[in-house]
This record gives structure tokens, C-alpha cells and sequence, in this order.
């Protein structure tokens, strides 16, 4: 069955809109009451979640990158996101980080959903969750920003079939191979998926995960196809993940640093503009660290397009992004490594 049968073109339209009115006044009951009626009406769960509550959510997100929405208000819209969410995932059976066994019973391996380390975009590993626990899996979510010791908990504590990690940010992938480290130790399997990968799989293979899922809607069949332990990954060696690991305790300082060698030029950015850009340094620098983890200068690349747009829309031109970056550089000048990335990067 397509989307379009399991819910008319016209309804999506018109759920999509009722549904975008509700999240924008920040009117969490009725942003519920409007999904629970097209499943009411036969909808797909996985057409609500996908055509309706994500596709309000990346308008969301264009909103905050195009300046139109501040982040409280993008932050209070996704609130009203994740709150329905759940509520779906408790109308299919679930409870997140909840699924008790009958008493005397051993419990059933379940899959441990988690967002990586210093990753707070915690809707899209929701939706999987739901997801999942509508195909009949045992589901445990360790929420946002799990830290390495968490899954480690979390290992001792469930019999564990897979561990699925979600990263939004592509800054976040030092984060997620510390997990994927952590559950192959323990022979567990690793899914991982998300903006912050690239969609050929590269990016998960450098970091040494087991598989990766393109979305929500693929993720139930490529849990299918793992394999029941999988060996330690092994180290990532080289310059590269060398200064990665030196570089990433650094990643606030640097971006500080850069900062203020910005600060310095007489075109400096001044009042709003500097503060939108001392509030994203340390998210370009972190790519910086992923990129040299998974020897990729595109995920530097991808992230002066992004902050191209951020800046721009906020009264910006792109020669500041071009300062951003070179003080960066400048500021890397004891990681050659780093530096080679860059210039790679911005070429």
C-alpha cells in the first residue's frame, strides 16, 4: 500500500495544515487530536509520522535557518512534535525506556534507541521507536544527549538486540563512534542514521557501524538483516583520528579563538550577527573533528553551505563565511591535518 492510498492526497493536505496550525500556536492537544483523527480515518502510522508531523517539522527547521523563527519558538514547535510522538508510540503499545517482562520472565532482547552525545534532536529517534514498536519489536529509548557511561548502563541492564543511534548534526560523529565502540565491545550490533550521515553510507562505514537506515520507513528491515553479534570494531588509526581525539576537548576554545581573531578585523561582525556566529563556531569546528574522523572534507563543505544560509538570512554576506573559516584555519595551525581538511574543504 502507497501513502497515497493509506491516506488520500486531499487529507494529507488538509491534516498537514490543521496539524501545522496547532504546532505554530504551540497547542499540543489539538496537534494530537488532528494525527489521531487521520488514523482514525485509516491512515498509515508511518504516512502520519512522515507526511505529517516531519514534514511540519522541517518547516520548522527552515524557519529557525531562514531567521523568520527564533530558536524558543523552534524549540516550543518541536516540544509539541515530540509530545505527540510519544503519544503514538504509548497508542501502539509502547513507553519509551519502559517494556517490562511478565513476573519470572526473562525479558526479550530490545533494541536500545539513542541519540549520540551532545545531540538534543530527539524527534526523529522517536519516530523509529514508534515505529519499531509497531512491527512488534521490544523498543528502549535512552533519549537525547546519552553519554557513553548511559549505554554502558543500559547494556548491563537490558538483554540487548541492537543499538540504533541517531545524529542530526554532523558534529556529532566522534559521539556516535564512541557508541559504536561501546556496543561492539559488548558483540552488539549498531544502526545508525540520520542528517548527519551521508545517504551512499560512507560516513557509517568509516565510523565502523553495522548498518545504516535512510529513515524511518526502512529502519524495521535493515534491523531485519543484522547479524546476531558482531566482533570489536577496530581503532581508527592514522593523522586524521589522531588529531580528531586531540582536537575534540578543544572545540570550544578554538571556536572562542577564532572569534576572536574576527574581532580583531576592522569588517568584523558586530551585534547580532556576531552572536549568531560565536553560537555556531563550535558546531563548524566540531564537523572539523567528524571530518577528520571519517577522512571526508564534505562534511566541512556541507556545514560552510549551512552556515552560509544561517548567516545570509540574517543579514550576512557569504565573505563571512570565508572569514569564519580562515580564522578557524588560522587557528588550527598546530593540526596540519585539520588544516589540509579546510583548504580540501574549501576550494
Amino acid at each position: 500500500m502507497t501513502t497515497a492510498e493509506a491516506l488520500p492526497t486531499g487529507r494529507v493536505a488538509e491534516a498537514l495544515d490543521d496539524y501545522w496550525d496547532a504546532v505554530s500556536a504551540n497547542d499540543a492537544e489539538r496537534a494530537l487530536q488532528v494525527v489521531g483523527a487521520a488514523l482514525d480515518d485509516g491512515a498509515r502510522l508511518s504516512a502520519v509520522l512522515d507526511d505529517v508531523v516531519a514534514a511540519c517539522q522541517r518547516r520548522v527547521g527552515g524557519l529557525w535557518l531562514d531567521g523568520e523563527w527564533s530558536v524558543a519558538r523552534e524549540h516550543a514547535a518541536t516540544a509539541v512534535s515530540e509530545y505527540v510522538v510519544r503519544a503514538l508510540l504509548a497508542r501502539v503499545g509502547g513507553e519509551a525506556g519502559h517494556e517490562p517482562a511478565e513476573p519470572g520472565e526473562r525479558p526479550s532482547p530490545a533494541l536500545l534507541v539513542a541519540c549520540a552525545e551532545r545531540e538534543w534532536h530527539a524527534l526523529p529517534a522517536l519516530v523509529v521507536c514508534t515505529l519499531l514498536t509497531e512491527a512488534g519489536h521490544r523498543v528502549r529509548f535512552l533519549g537525547g544527549d546519552v553519554s557513553t557511561r548511559t549505554l554502558q548502563g543500559a547494556l548491563l541492564d537490558v538483554p540487548t538486540q541492537a543499538v540504533l543511534i541517531s545524529a542530526s548534526l554532523a558534529s556529532s560523529l566522534l559521539f556516535v563512534r564512541r557508541h559504536v565502540e561501546t556496543a561492539s565491545h559488548s558483540g552488539i550490533p549498531t544502526v545508525v542514521g540520520g542528517h548527519g550521515f551521508d545517504p551512499a553510507g560512507r560516513r557509517a562505514r568509516a565510523l565502523g557501524a553495522t548498518a545504516q537506515a535512510s529513515g524511518g520507513a526502512d529502519v524495521a528491515g535493515v534491523v531485519a538483516g543484522l547479524p546476531a553479534r558482531v566482533r570489536p570494531v577496530e581503532p581508527l588509526t592514522g593523522p586524521g583520528p589522531s588529531e580528531a581525539a586531540l582536537l575534540a576537548p578543544r572545540t570550544t576554545a578554538v571556536a572562542r579563538g577564532a572569534m576572536s581573531r574576527l574581532a580583531e578585523r576592522p569588517d568584523a561582525p558586530e551585534g547580532h550577527l556576531a552572536d549568531v556566529l560565536a553560537d555556531q563556531l563550535p558546531v563548524v569546528v566540531g564537523c572539523v573533528v567528524s571530518g577528520l574522523l571519517v577522512d571526508e572534507p564534505d562534511v566541512v563543505r556541507e556545514t560552510g553551505g549551512w552556515l552560509g544560509r544561517v548567516l545570509d538570512s540574517r543579514g550576512g554576506g557569504p565573505e563571512l563565511v570565508d572569514l569564519a573559516l580562515a580564522a578557524v584555519r588560522d587557528e588550527l595551525h598546530d593540526f596540519p591535518t585539520a588544516v589540509t581538511l579546510l583548504d580540501a574543504a574549501t576550494a
